[in-house]
């Protein structure tokens, strides 16, 4: 039997799993190409940009850019929450801590390729938000409330009280009641 790279193998049973293993991984292949057309552009967009930073530092893993736990939880710390925000610096030009969205897109941009891998069967390790990169993100998640603690901001800062003052929601609580209409709640 042919196995169309001109290599004869005499087994059958040895050439059908061969077969069977190209075709599924071409089907796995076919699977991941059509999850990312129907990705929205902007969601690859941000992927792609945080994506090519962590495969600019895979020279730096033994195994290239196979992702795990404690390598997601390194290039967090030790690059990511270095650099902090890329276009943004304070009055005295020093660096702003990235938010927590930030950094919640670059963990998410990494354990994309994680579970890319793993569709694969490239990447055998466990996944991405391991308990080191949890640990990371409550750690900065708590950091990030004592900071807007320290600095007194404004915690209904876009949110449904932000810009009324006192009277405006007294005025609009009295409208709803005196409307009687539950609705409202």
């Amino acid at each position: 039997m042919n196995n169309g790279n001109n290599t004869t193998i005499n087994d059958p049973s040895l050439q059908c799993m061969m077969d069977n293993t190209l075709a599924i991984y071409s089907s796995n292949q076919l699977v991941l190409a059509q999850n990312l057309d129907q990705r929205p552009t902007n969601t690859t967009k941000a992927y792609l940009a945080k994506q090519e930073e962590w495969r600019c530092l895979k020279k730096e893993f033994g195994d290239n850019e196979l992702v795990n736990d404690q390598k997601l939880s390194s290039f967090m710390i030790d690059y990511v929450m270095n650099r902090g925000r890329k276009l943004k610096r304070d009055d005295n030009n020093s660096l702003i801590p990235l938010g927590k969205g930030s950094i919640a897109a670059y963990v998410k941009a990494v354990a994309d390729i994680c579970s890319k891998q793993k569709a694969l069967g490239l990447n055998l390790n466990g996944v991405a938000r391991g308990p080191l990169v949890r640990a990371f993100l409550d750690t900065a998640n708590k950091a990030s409330a004592q900071t807007v603690r320290k600095n007194f901001e404004d915690c209904g800062k876009n949110t449904l009280n932000n810009g009324y003052i006192k009277q405006e929601l007294e005025r609009i609580s009295q409208y709803f009641m005196e409307k009687n209409d539950t609705r409202a709640c």
